[in-house]
């Protein structure tokens, strides 16, 4: 082998290492990927939370629907670690517990 075959040949192995995982999600018939499987997080179904009282039937609710094994919470003002974890539900409410926002991770 050459010495411009040996650099290119280091530069597509460099070049792979770089490359993204594959995704474990296949897409649906609606070109979305499946997130249905058990402790996968998927969260798009729950706009219907949007406002709501964040009470306890609120909490398992969306955490059953999205699919979640665990939610986390997120109060006004409230320390956040930087861990995602792809089971958990996150919901942020405001200071009266209305749901601003959801997320997964």
């Amino acid at each position: 082998m050459n010495r411009c075959q040996c650099t290119l040949l280091l530069m597509l192995v460099a070049l792979s290492a770089c490359a993204a995982p594959p995704r474990n999600a296949a897409p649906s018939d609606d070109g979305h990927a499946d997130h249905s499987s058990p402790g996968v997080c998927d969260a798009r179904k729950l706009s219907w939370s949007l406002g709501l009282v964040a009470d306890d039937a609120l909490i398992e609710r969306a955490r059953m629907e999205a699919g979640a094994t665990s939610v986390r919470v997120l109060r006004p003002g409230m320390m956040v670690t930087n861990e995602v974890n792809p089971a958990r539900l996150n919901l942020r409410i405001d200071n009266a517990r209305k749901v601003l926002a959801y997320s997964c991770g």
